[in-house]
């Protein structure tokens, strides 16, 4: 019983992290993930701007962002 209640939580918390990952990467336009990641000399460098820059992104989300608009 306990193994399932642990499921439901941690499903129900990923679920929570996902939209607010995705809600918070419609917040960022070509210009500002351009600015976070100037200077940066590859995409894994870029990705890891973009996510210092605002903590709410995931992995993923960030990497789709830097792929759309760095250049990388």
């Amino acid at each position: 019983m306990a193994s399932t209640v642990a499921v439901i939580w941690t499903d129900d918390r990923s679920r929570s992290a996902a939209e607010t990952s995705t809600a918070a990467s419609a917040d960022w336009t070509p210009e500002s993930v351009r600015s976070a990641t100037s200077g940066s000399s590859n995409r894994v460098e870029a990705v890891k701007r973009v996510r210092e820059a605002d903590r709410r992104l995931s992995l993923l989300d960030a990497k789709r962002l830097v792929d759309r608009y760095a250049g990388f």
